[in-house]
C-alpha cells in the first residue's frame, strides 16, 4: 500500500511534464500511466511510450512507501485544477487510488502496475554523460524538425533526427522525408566526442522541451539517447538505419544562384500557392534576365503570377516546386534573406542564410512539371 502527502502546488507540474511521454493509445495499457513510486520522503513520478521516457523526483512526507500506476491523464487532469495551497493524501490499495484535499475526495481506478516496463535512464552512463546548452539544443532541432517524416508509413529512419556529435566540438542535427532534408549545427564543449545517433523526431522534440534547465547532460547508450536536467531523467529510443548523408546531397558549386529577403518570397509563394491544383500543387520559379518570378495555375483556381525582388547570377532556371516544401525551408531558415543554388530543373536547390557562416542549410527536391 502506498500512502502520502503532498502540496498540490509541487505534483501539478511534474505530472504535466511527466505527462507529455505516456501513450496516447491504449494499445499498452500500462503505458497510459503515470507510474508513482514512494520512498524515503520522496516521490517519483514516470511516464514513458517506449520511444520517450521520463522521470522526475520531487519531495513528499510518506507515510508508507510503494508504488502504484495512474491513468495519467485523469490523474494530471485533476490535480492541475485543485486549489494550489491544498494538501493531497494520496492512498492507493486495492485496485483504487484515494486522493483526498481539504474536505473533498476523489477515487481513480489503478492500473497493473506489475505490467510497467522496467526502463534504463543511463545510471550506468552517468561518468560519460557530456554537457550541452538546452538552448542551443532547441536552436538547431527548430531548424530542422519539419523536415522530418510525418508519415507512420514512412520508412522508420526517415521518421528520426540524426544527431552527430563531430569530435571537434560541433553538434550536428539532420531531418529528411526524402523530398527535402534539413541540416543545421551548434558549437559544444563536447570537443572529444564523436559519435552519431538517430533517434525519432518527436520524441526528441519532447525530451528538449522538457528540460528545466539550461544545462543538460547528454550519454549515448547502445538503445538510448539519455538526458538528465536538473531534478528531470529523460531517454529517447534509437532508430535503427541507414540514415541519408547530407554531405553527398550538397553540391560544391550551383549554377544558378538568387538571393532574396525571405519574407519577400514567403508572401509571394503562400499567394501563388492559392492557384494550385489541390491534389498535385506546384509553383514555378524562374530565374532569368527578366529577373525572379513564381507562377502557378490550374483548372479549378485559376493562374497566379508573382515578380519576386531579387538578384542572380549564372544560368537561366526554370524549376517547379511543391509549394509546402519550398515555404517550410523558408520559414524555418532563421534568417532575413537567403540564397538559394539551383543546378537545372530536376536537381534539389541548397537554401542557406545569405552572407552568414554556414550553420543550417536546407535542400527541396523539386517535382517534374505537369
Amino acid at each position: 500500500m502506498l500512502s502520502l502527502e503532498i502540496p498540490a502546488a509541487r505534483l501539478a507540474e511534474p505530472l504535466q511534464l511527466v505527462l507529455r511521454a505516456t501513450a496516447t493509445r491504449d494499445l499498452v495499457p500500462a503505458l497510459t500511466g503515470i507510474l508513482l513510486e514512494a520512498a524515503d520522503n520522496r516521490l517519483t513520478l514516470t511516464g514513458t511510450d517506449f520511444d520517450i521516457g521520463l522521470r522526475m523526483t520531487v519531495e513528499a512526507k510518506v507515510e508508507s512507501p510503494g508504488r502504484t500506476l495512474i491513468p495519467a491523464r485523469s490523474l494530471a487532469e485533476l490535480v492541475r485544477r485543485l486549489p494550489a495551497a491544498s494538501t493531497i493524501e494520496l492512498k492507493s490499495v486495492d485496485g483504487k487510488a484515494s486522493m483526498r484535499f481539504g474536505k473533498s475526495r476523489f477515487d481513480l481506478p489503478t492500473l497493473t502496475d506489475s505490467d510497467y516496463p522496467a526502463l534504463d535512464f543511463g545510471e550506468e552512463k552517468r561518468g560519460e554523460e557530456k554537457v550541452l546548452k538546452s538552448a542551443a539544443l532547441r536552436h538547431v532541432l527548430s531548424r530542422v524538425s519539419y523536415a522530418a517524416a510525418q508519415r507512420d508509413d514512412s520508412l522508420p529512419i526517415l521518421l528520426g533526427i540524426k544527431v552527430s556529435f563531430t569530435g571537434d566540438g560541433y553538434l550536428e542535427v539532420c531531418a529528411s522525408d526524402n523530398f527535402r532534408l534539413a541540416w543545421a549545427r551548434t558549437e559544444t564543449e563536447a570537443k572529444d566526442l564523436n559519435a552519431e545517433v538517430v533517434v525519432k523526431a518527436r520524441a526528441l522534440a519532447e525530451m528538449v522541451r522538457s528540460l528545466p534547465e539550461d544545462e543538460v547532460l547528454v550519454a549515448l547508450g547502445e538503445r538510448q539517447m539519455f538526458f538528465r536536467s536538473g531534478a528531470v531523467e529523460g531517454f529517447c529510443q534509437r532508430v535503427e538505419g541507414q540514415f541519408p548523408d547530407h554531405r553527398k546531397l550538397i553540391k560544391d558549386s550551383y549554377e544558378t544562384t538568387v538571393s532574396l529577403e525571405v519574407m519577400d518570397l514567403i508572401q509571394a509563394g503562400e499567394r501563388a500557392s492559392l492557384a494550385t491544383d489541390a491534389r498535385s500543387p506546384q509553383v514555378l520559379l524562374r530565374a532569368g534576365e527578366e529577373g525572379v518570378s513564381l507562377s502557378s495555375e490550374s483548372a479549378e483556381m485559376g493562374s497566379a503570377y508573382e515578380d519576386v525582388p531579387a538578384s542572380w547570377q549564372g544560368a537561366p532556371v526554370e524549376i517547379a516546386f511543391n509549394p509546402k516544401f519550398l515555404l517550410d525551408a523558408l520559414k524555418n531558415a532563421g534568417a532575413e534573406a537567403v540564397e538559394i543554388g539551383f543546378n537545372g530543373p530536376l536537381s534539389a536547390a541548397r537554401l542557406r542564410p545569405a552572407g552568414a557562416e554556414e550553420d543550417h542549410l536546407a535542400l527541396v527536391l523539386p517535382i517534374r512539371r505537369m
